[in-house]
This record gives C-alpha cells, sequence and structure tokens, in this order.
C-alpha cells in the first residue's frame, strides 16, 4: 500500500559506466542533464556519486535514453555514429557535433512521442557503425573483434563488485516466498504479509491497523504462477486477532502481528526473525504482492542507500499492494518490512530522496517481545 509509481533513471549498466567517467566528464554530464553540481560531494567515491546521480535522475524522471546520448557526448569526442544513428531513428539531429543540453532534450522528447526504447538507440549506433565501416557485420563477428582485443579481459568481474550468485539463491527465494501471501482487506484493497513462528502474520499497521478490520481481512497463499506459467491453486486463510493481535502504528513504526486461523506454518514455511545487521550498498529482494496482483520478486536495482536504527531505503521496485512485504538480505535473512515509497525524506540529512523504505527488523522484535516474554 504505498505511492511509488513507475520512475524512469538510468539502468545498472548506465551507473556502472557513469562511475567510471573521469571527474571532468561527471561534471560535463551533470550541466548536459541540468542536475544541481552542488549537490555532488568532492570527497565522495565514484560510486557513491553514480549512485546520487541515479537517485537524482529518477527524481527529475529522466529517461534512459537521454542519459545514454549523454553519457556519448562526454564520452566520445567523434560524435558521429551518435549522429548517424539518430537519423536512423528519425530523431533531431543537431547542425553541430557539440549536442549541448537544448539539442539533447529535443532528441529526448522524440523519442518519447516515437516510443524510442535504449535497446532501441543501442541497435542503431551498432547498424550506424556496421554502414560506416567500423563494425563487424554481424554483432557476432563485432563481439569476437572485441575478444581479439582484450582476450584476458573476458574472464573477469564486471566492475568493482562481484554479482555472481550460487545457485541455491534460486532456491531459497522460493521457499522464503512460500510464506508470502495476499493480505486483502473488505474493501478489497490489499496488501502483503508473511508468516512467522507462532502460526503469526506481518504486515503493516497502514494495511490492518485494528482488530475490526483483521476480522473482516484475509491472506491468500500461493496466488502465483507455477514454472510453466500456469495459474496455482489459491488458498485463503482468515486471521484471528483476538487470539492475537501486536500493533505499532502507521506513525511509529507500521508493523502489524496477528494469528492466523489455520496453521500455516506446517504448510507454508515461516521467516526467522533474529538481529541480522545491514549495511549501505548491500543489496535486497522483496518478495511482494504488487498492485495486488500474483507474487512477484524485485532483485534488480536492489541498492540499499541509507540505514539508521529504525529505517532502511532501497532501490528495489514495489508497487502499491506490496506494503508489508518481507525484505530479505542476499543470504534470505529477514532485514526489514516493507512499507512506503516515492519522495520521503532521508532522517540523517532532511533532504528528499526517491526510493522505497522498510522497518528494520529489529523494530520487529522489539513489538513481538510481550509474545516471547509468556
Amino acid at each position: 500500500m504505498n505511492n511509488k509509481s513507475d520512475v524512469e533513471g538510468p539502468t545498472r549498466d548506465q551507473v556502472e559506466r557513469i562511475s567510471h567517467l573521469a571527474r571532468s566528464q561527471f561534471i560535463d554530464l551533470l550541466n548536459i542533464l541540468r542536475l544541481e553540481r552542488q549537490r555532488y560531494s568532492t570527497s565522495a567515491s565514484p560510486l557513491d556519486l553514480a549512485q546520487q546521480f541515479a537517485d537524482d535522475c529518477r527524481s527529475s524522471m529522466t529517461m534512459p535514453l537521454t542519459i545514454e546520448v549523454a553519457i556519448n557526448r562526454v564520452v566520445n569526442a567523434q560524435l558521429t555514429h551518435t549522429l548517424k544513428a539518430l537519423d536512423l531513428l528519425a530523431l533531431p539531429v543537431p547542425a553541430s557535433t557539440a549536442l549541448n543540453e537544448e539539442d539533447i532534450e529535443k532528441i529526448a522528447a522524440k523519442g518519447e512521442v516515437n516510443g524510442v526504447t535504449l535497446a532501441m538507440f543501442r541497435a542503431a549506433i551498432f547498424e550506424a557503425k556496421k554502414n560506416m565501416g567500423t563494425s563487424s557485420g554481424s554483432p557476432q563477428e563485432s563481439e569476437r573483434e572485441w575478444q581479439e582485443e582484450d582476450t584476458a579481459a573476458l574472464e573477469q568481474i564486471m566492475g568493482g563488485e562481484n554479482t555472481l550468485l550460487p545457485i541455491h539463491f534460486i532456491k531459497r527465494a522460493c521457499r522464503m516466498s512460500n510464506t508470502v501471501g495476499k493480505v486483502i482487506l473488505e474493501d478489497q484493497s490489499s496488501g502483503t504479509g508473511f508468516v512467522i513462528s507462532g502460526n503469526l502474520l506481518v504486515t503493516n499497521s497502514h494495511v490492518l491497523p485494528d482488530k475490526e478490520t483483521a476480522r473482516r481481512a484475509k491472506v491468500v497463499f500461493n496466488f502465483q504462477q507455477d514454472e510453466q506459467g500456469r495459474d496455482m491453486v489459491p488458498i485463503t486463510i482468515e486471521l484471528d486477532p483476538d487470539t492475537t493481535f501486536l500493533n505499532s502504528p502507521t506513525a511509529e513504526d507500521d508493523l502489524t502481528i496477528v494469528a492466523l486461523k489455520e496453521a500455516a506454518n506446517g504448510r507454508w514455511a515461516e521467516v526467522s526473525v533474529e538481529a541480522v545487521p545491514l549495511r549501505v550498498k548491500e543489496r535486497v529482494c522483496i518478495i511482494q504482492h504488487p498492485g495486488g496482483q500474483q507474487k512477484h520478486i524485485g532483485l534488480y536495482h536492489n541498492i540499499v542507500t541509507y540505514v539508521d536504527q529504525n529505517l532502511v531505503h532501497y532501490l528495489t521496485d514495489t508497487l502499491p499492494g506490496s506494503s508489508g512485504s518481507p525484505v530479505f538480505n542476499a543470504d534470505w535473512k529477514l532485514v526489514a518490512v516493507h512499507h512506503a515509497g516515492g519522495s520521503i525524506r532521508e532522517p540523517s540529512t532532511k533532504r528528499w530522496v526517491f526510493r522505497n523504505e522498510g522497518i528494520l527488523v529489529g523494530r520487529l522484535t522489539a513489538l513481538l517481545a510481550p509474545l516471547q516474554n509468556k
């Protein structure tokens, strides 16, 4: 139940490329895209600068196509291939190779109207190189040429972070997904919840604010597709707030713990609730029912951007209906409960950022304390 809308901004590989720009090139990129240079610390690391750039582009709704053209502008002294690609896509071709801010804005506006995607632009760049005799006749041959230029680079980690994962990462994801269900309210609005030990469901307070709302709500498990893309049979379980109902109001921790009427632990597994450290730049995944849809997982651009004693901010995608979803680290340990997103304030700086936000697992542990002391 958050208000995060679809956002633009750089792709993951664009962020990676930007982190490798020279300082002067990065400043040129900021100027071209009309981003405030004063917001970027001279002492920040290249990766931090690239991440802030990504946040600012999402806030300003800058399209990946615009960013790609701007990157080409600051990296390439000769824009011959870029200009040819623009012509192939029927986009405005500037008279000068300077390609200034106004030129890029015109290109972006026309590209949006014409439905030109980043993939289409990159394909046009390849086609331009091929037509001008600077690329091979096929992507495969072009790849072989690249291999001959630097064979040693082929077997390396691309960038400063190893993103390889063991195959059991996927198996653990599937197991944890069994704990997640769609919470449906009497008015048919929805959120997400997950099962913990004691036959309890965790969600947000703004999803289930009181016992009466919980009595009239239900949780649907197995609302998803199998590996063949076929709908599975959903299982509906009612809530039992008269047995257990713990609540931390939305203005505080925005958490609710409520009992289930049927024993879900043996059937759907459970999420362990324990203290787990979390740091900026770690990656988090969210299993959710975005927009009330079947079960999804948020895996891409899933970087943690802020952590304090109570909250965590991340770039992992969510939608309205994702409130109450479990937020996992790379080891599939629960680190937070997702509860909000969009334009939110970063507590330490008070600046507005476009991110998603979760309540750290320590606050959930505190809410559970009365049950554990019985």
